[in-house]
C-alpha cells in the first residue's frame, strides 16, 4: 500500500515571488520570475531582466563593473604605448 502522498509538478513554472506562471530566469540569481516581478534592463547585445530583490541589491551593477575590469588594462597599456610614442617622436 502506497504512503498517499504523490510528488507535485506544476504545468508552469512558477515565479519564485508572486507564484504567478514565470516568464523567465532573472540574470542575478537565476530564479524563476514573472513579468510583473522583474526588470528588463539593456544588455551587452540583449536586453536582460532582473528579479526586483536583485535590483535592490545592486546586482545589475555588478555586470558592468566586472566588465570594466577586464578591460581597464587593455586601456591603460594602449595609453602607454601612445605616450610613449609621443614622447619619442
Amino acid at each position: 500500500m502506497s504512503s498517499g502522498l504523490q510528488s507535485f509538478s506544476p504545468d508552469n513554472p512558477l515565479c519564485v515571488l508572486c507564484h504567478a506562471p514565470a516568464a523567465g530566469r532573472c540574470a542575478g540569481c537565476h530564479a524563476m520570475v514573472c513579468s510583473d516581478c522583474c526588470d528588463v534592463r539593456s544588455g551587452a547585445s540583449t536586453p536582460i531582466a532582473y528579479c526586483l530583490p536583485c535590483l535592490d541589491a545592486g546586482a545589475h551593477e555588478r555586470h558592468w563593473n566586472a566588465l570594466w575590469s577586464l578591460f581597464w588594462p587593455a586601456f591603460l597599456g594602449i595609453g602607454a604605448v601612445v605616450g610613449l610614442i609621443y614622447w619619442l617622436f
